[in-house]
């Protein structure tokens, strides 16, 4: 039935005559999937049958709007040092380095994040609904472990020290540990456009080139791409890109390469340094 579902699709026309796109009816297949999987938990069937369905996606060039240069992050990470609390810093780094989804660093929370390991398990996301938010497996429900820089490190320890005052001093009952790791003043999460809009009027005051969060995402990719990291690793280190999807990221290094000059540029100790007594929330 499944599959007649989907062969059924390549018919089907929208009003303006044209075929459904190839999004489209990966969008089904996701529905399908996750309703067919709360049948499987709950035992009304023994397997889902869209797990063996597929669709591909055609890959879609990514364009430099879509993603910061080296020379770009080191100009942002100068600018967000100097001008920016310590939080938005932390959000800025952690994103491009770990690969984030805005809504999987939004539900990020501390027990996830181990200091001595330098890592972050990446397992959940705070999705936004119609009926406000839920929390959520990663998207196509892959578990992943990102690896964290000193420069990042650093930043998260100031960052948590901060939150804990905060958890203290508003005296919230749920355990530090399993609160999120970005809260607003009153304690609870961020919200989705708390970083994005803070993000673009900032680069419109330091005269920076905006692109949106999700950019940073594609930042981290195409940095390790320049720096000649395998398909398969900068696959894994999204988490849920096959090779194929993770090529684009190839070629947008190969079409961009001129204006490359390195992978992961670290900023000068100095700006570590001009936050490390900063205390803000």
């Amino acid at each position: 039935d499944v599959k007649n579902f989907f062969s059924m699709l390549d018919n089907v026309k929208k009003s303006n005559g044209k075929p459904l796109s190839q999004k489209t009816k990966k969008h089904y297949l996701t529905v399908l999937k996750a309703i067919f999987k709360d049948c499987v938990d709950r035992e009304i069937v023994d397997k889902n049958p869209t797990d063996k369905i597929q669709v591909s996606v055609p890959n879609r060039p990514l364009s430099i709007s879509k993603f910061y240069t080296p020379g770009e992050i080191k100009e942002n990470l100068e600018k967000l040092s100097e001008y920016a609390p310590i939080d938005k810093l932390t959000y800025f780094v952690l994103s491009y380095v770990c690969g984030f989804r805005p809504a999987e660093i939004m539900g990020l929370v501390w027990n996830k994040v181990s200091f001595d390991r330098k890592e972050i398990l990446v397992d959940k996301s705070l999705a936004s609904t119609s009926k406000g938010y839920i929390y959520k497996s990663t998207k196509n429900e892959n578990v992943r472990t990102s690896i964290l820089t000193d420069y990042a490190i650093s930043l998260l320890q100031i960052h948590k020290n901060n939150e804990k005052m905060k958890h203290a001093k508003l005296k919230l009952r749920i355990p530090f540990e399993e609160n999120y790791v970005f809260t607003l003043d009153d304690g609870s999460h961020w919200t989705r456009g708390k970083f994005r809009d803070f993000w673009f009027k900032f680069c419109k005051q330091h005269d920076l080139r905006y692109i949106p969060p999700y950019g940073l995402r594609h930042t981290s990719a195409t940095l390790l791409a320049y720096a000649n990291v395998p398909l398969p690793s900068i696959a894994k280190h999204l988490g849920d890109y096959s090779i194929e999807s993770a090529q684009k990221y190839i070629h947008a290094v190969e079409d961009s390469r001129n204006i490359f000059e390195s992978a992961f540029e670290l900023p000068s100790k100095d700006i570590v340094k001009k936050k490390n007594n900063v205390i803000t929330f």
